[in-house]
Order: structure tokens, then sequence, then C-alpha cells
């Protein structure tokens, strides 16, 4: 079996394709962020018709879990679905099929400055991660600096 992960800045799965957009980024925040985890999992013949767990965790460079507010309080961020991709009538011996995988996550604060794991299991076996930043904070500007000097000033 093989997995892909990708992250975005939205995707759904619409008759078997999966739709991205803004695919690819690495560096998130500092703020809540919205964001999409997307996969493509490609299942060997001899690996249909049978039962399968993907799992998708987030944690921190230290191997830390994030952890988000849920309605029975705090737990980490993970995503998991139980899937089996059934052999269509006249499927040819041998081949592979693609199962589309996408999950918009509402507002996550993550850490700012820091650096974060996205890994991919399936049955219990690692076999895809992305990594990547969040920004750092922004540093206050001293009173009366713009934020944009090249514009005019506000009448």
């Amino acid at each position: 079996m093989k997995l892909r992960l990708i992250l975005a800045n939205h995707a759904e799965v619409q008759n078997s394709l999966l739709y991205v957009a803004g695919a690819g980024w690495t560096e998130i925040g500092p703020g809540p962020s919205v964001f999409a985890i997307c996969a493509l999992v490609d299942v060997p013949w001899e690996e249909t018709n049978r039962k399968h767990r993907l799992e998708i965790a987030i944690v921190d460079a230290d191997e830390k879990p994030v952890m988000v507010e849920t309605a029975t309080g705090r737990e980490p961020l993970t995503l998991k679905a139980d899937f089996e991709v059934g052999r269509p009538a006249g499927a040819p011996a041998g081949r592979w099929f693609t199962v589309p995988v996408a999950a918009n996550l509402a507002q996550v604060l993550f850490e700012p400055d820091r650096a974060y794991v996205v890994r991919g299991e399936i049955n219990g076996a690692r076999l895809d991660e992305v990594r990547f930043l969040t920004r750092p904070l922004e540093k206050a500007r001293p009173t009366g600096q713009r934020a944009f000097p090249f514009l005019p000033p506000f009448p």
C-alpha cells in the first residue's frame, strides 16, 4: 500500500477525484489557521476486499501531539478513517486502486515559530509524512511607524 500526504488551503473529494486549492505550502500561522490535509491511498489488488485503517496525526518537533479542544476536552489532533476497496467487475488482476481523502480543518492554533510533522499510517505502518513550520509572531512596531511606508497616510 502507498500513501501520499499533501497540505493545502482547501480540498474536497468529488466523483472519486481529489480537488485541491493552495497545495504544497510549508509555512502557516502564526494565528489560528484553516487548512486541509489531503491523502491519496494506493491500494494494491491483494489488499482489496479487506478493511483498513487510515490514521493521520500532527506532532511537534518534540514528538508531542498537537492538542485541540473538543466537546469532551483537549485531545490529540488525529484523523481516523476505516476503508475497504472492492474490485469492480472486469478489473484486470494486479490493478491498483486509488482512494482520495480530504479533511478540511477548522481554525487550529499552532505554537508560533515551531516545526510540525503530519504523519500518515495505514494499519499501524507509517507510510508518509510532511513537515511544516509556523511563522514567528511579528515584533511590535514602534509607535508612529506605518506598516506600509510606501503608501500615503490616511487623512
